[in-house]
């Protein structure tokens, strides 16, 4: 349990707790892409050809070790142990593209690094749509955002 690692163990702890919320604040999020799936058959975590099957890179092999979940969340998990950065295509699109634990905005349809030093962040981006584009659990996010 997450308790027990309170102590000498606080960064581990303040990790799991910081993805715990960050699960807990998706909940209607995860809960519409769901709901998606089941009624169009379309995955909840994408390949990034499948969510963007005209941009060149993301038809490659380069790419294969990230994902979409679902239209606006891109996830790189970080699989080599002592690893101190991580290298992620931002693909082409109209959004813009935010690094989750800093806010900043990253150039679409380029090869960025992230510092993957602190145990706490892992490379996660959100798109951010046009206003007008918005559904609920966009508007959600980025009240979280703020």
């Amino acid at each position: 349990e997450i308790w027990n690692l309170v102590g000498n163990k606080k960064d581990y702890y303040d990790a799991i707790l910081s993805v715990i919320n960050l699960r807990e604040n998706l909940r209607s999020y995860v809960f519409s892409l769901s709901l998606e799936s089941k009624r169009s058959g379309c995955p909840i975590m994408r390949p990034m050809f499948f969510q963007y099957p005209n941009d060149p890179v993301c038809a490659t092999g380069d790419v294969e070790g990230q994902y979409m979940f679902g239209d606006y969340w891109l996830v790189s998990p970080v699989t080599k142990a002592n690893a101190s950065e991580w290298i992620v295509y931002i693909p082409v699109d109209d959004g813009k593209w935010v690094y989750w634990w800093n806010k900043t905005c990253v150039q679409a349809g380029e090869w960025v690094t992230v510092n993957v030093t602190n145990i706490k962040e892992f490379p996660l981006f959100y798109l951010l749509r046009e206003a007008e584009n918005m559904d609920t659990d966009q508007a959600h996010t980025i009240a979280m955002l703020s």
